[in-house]
């Protein structure tokens, strides 16, 4: 018989020496075992000697990436094949394409679609629609496929035996119309449909705990109205990687929606996983000692009832993949926001994720360097970084916090970096992961020195 095995914790750490200048460079700090969604690195498969290019987490189930902030209107259209979006500007450009400043990363984005062919022409063939709420910065995807049946979906590397539990929020587009979709899971071109519990509602009042293969979540949403994310209902289901399944296809597909260019929006898409243990339900209390009398089969013990028991349930708030390996999670803005003093070489800022605040260099004179800032929006788990520092230095009069991260800016690339100034010898920025015993991790990250005069270790 089987019962599940709860991923251990680890800590991911960097070590720094007093007050020197060790830089982490960004999107180096990775470790390549595990996905990391924000960096997009080729996986190598140590434990099997084998490289794969499919990611082993869901990528960009936030819909987050590409920030839609430069855009005027509410909704895009995403092109990977041609690295473009719709740019939504005003009267004949209200539905243009043009290329996504800086390229698509589409080991970030990770949707891809299967539609073929729109109604409009801002769905074009393998498109995936953005949205953003009203009033709002969170962004969400949209199923209004052109045509009846068409989804999003990721292909993701995955070990037989485990479990996979799949949590997502789903909302109609407009109160007159029923949208549906079906979460649909299996080896590419052979996904079945999972059956999903809802397990909260929305306003509208959907009953909780109702189960099928088919998502329907009611809206109080007026016709022409953007929608807000309290129209979400959440919904959780779970699939089983059988055997000889090392390549998983996890879709989302339209069922019904208001129209051809509207319905079904999803976010928050979250995959957790539990690992299998052996062991013999049938033994005496449980204890792993064979009965005496093997060929009655005795039934199982409490304590060795055999239930699932998910990294969720003990490790919720733990990731399974480095977070901000890049360090480029920053204010809206960016380092415009932070307006570094002119004559410094490098803007820096250090980030406090215990309050929520980064130092903002509002001036240019050294009496008045910096200020703590509160960071509108700011999210510790996509900033992901902690320090055990305890004290803090002088920064033009400004005293460094406890438990402060810094970062900075390349002048010449606009990179974003780390830098460990920490004030006591041996303090470190690490992070804590969910991670799989018996799981080989190979780390890779770049370090630099501040300066020629020494080096740092």
């Amino acid at each position: 018989m089987r019962t599940w095995l709860k991923r251990m914790v680890a800590g991911i750490v960097s070590a720094g020496t007093l007050m020197g200048g060790g830089l982490l460079m960004a999107g180096t700090a990775n470790a390549d075992e595990i996905r990391m969604p924000d960096i997009g690195k080729t996986i190598t498969s140590l434990t099997a000697s084998a490289a794969t290019t499919y990611p082993r987490e869901l990528v960009n189930g936030d819909f987050e990436y590409p920030s839609m902030k430069s855009l005027q209107h509410y909704f895009t259209g995403i092109d990977r094949n041609r690295s473009q979006w719709i740019s939504n500007g005003q009267g004949g450009d209200l539905a243009k394409w043009s290329d996504i400043p800086g390229g698509l990363d589409t080991t970030r984005f990770g949707w891809s679609s299967t539609q073929t062919q729109g109604a409009m022409s801002e769905q074009r063939a393998n498109a995936v629609e953005l949205q953003k709420a009203t009033g709002e910065t969170t962004q969400m995807g949209e199923l209004c496929a052109s045509q009846k049946g068409t989804a999003i979906y990721q292909d993701i590397a995955t070990t037989p035996g485990t479990l996979y539990r799949i949590e997502l929020d789903h909302a109609s587009r407009y109160r007159i119309h029923l949208d549906q979709m079906q979460v649909m899971v299996g080896a590419p071109g052979h996904e079945q449909p999972v059956e999903m519990t809802r397990t909260s509602s929305n306003k509208y009042g959907d009953k909780i705990g109702e189960k099928s293969t088919t998502i329907a979540t009611h809206s109080t949403n007026p016709f022409g109205n953007q929608s807000s994310k309290d129209d979400f209902s959440h919904y959780v289901g779970y699939y089983t990687i059988p055997a000889g399944q090392s390549v998983t296809r996890f879709t989302f597909r339209q069922v019904s929606g208001v129209n051809t260019t509207s319905g079904n929006l999803l976010d928050n898409i979250v995959f957790t996983q539990a690992y299998k243990l052996d062991y013999d339900r049938n033994s005496d209390e449980a204890t792993g000692q064979t009965p005496n009398d093997t060929a009655t089969v005795k039934p199982a013990k409490t304590s060795a009832t055999g239930g699932v028991k998910n990294v969720a349930d003990t490790n919720a708030s733990l990731p399974g993949h480095l977070v901000n390996g890049d360090f480029e999670y920053l204010p809206d803005g960016g380092w415009k926001t932070v307006d570094a003093p002119s004559y410094m070489t490098n803007a820096y800022t250090s980030v406090d994720p215990n309050n929520g605040q980064y130092m903002r260099n509002a001036q240019h004179s050294d009496a008045d360097l910096a200020s703590w800032a509160d960071w509108p929006g700011f999210d510790q788990s996509k900033f992901a970084w902690k320090t055990d520092q305890k004290g803090g230095h002088d920064q033009g009069g400004l005293k460094d916090r406890a438990e402060a991260v810094e970062l900075q800016q390349d002048s010449a690339d606009g990179n974003t970096y780390a830098e460990m100034v920490a004030s006591e010898t041996g303090r470190t920025i690490y992070q804590n992961l969910a991670t799989i015993p018996g799981t080989l991790y190979k780390i890779r990250l770049k370090h630099a020195s501040l300066c020629k005069d020494n080096v740092d270790q």
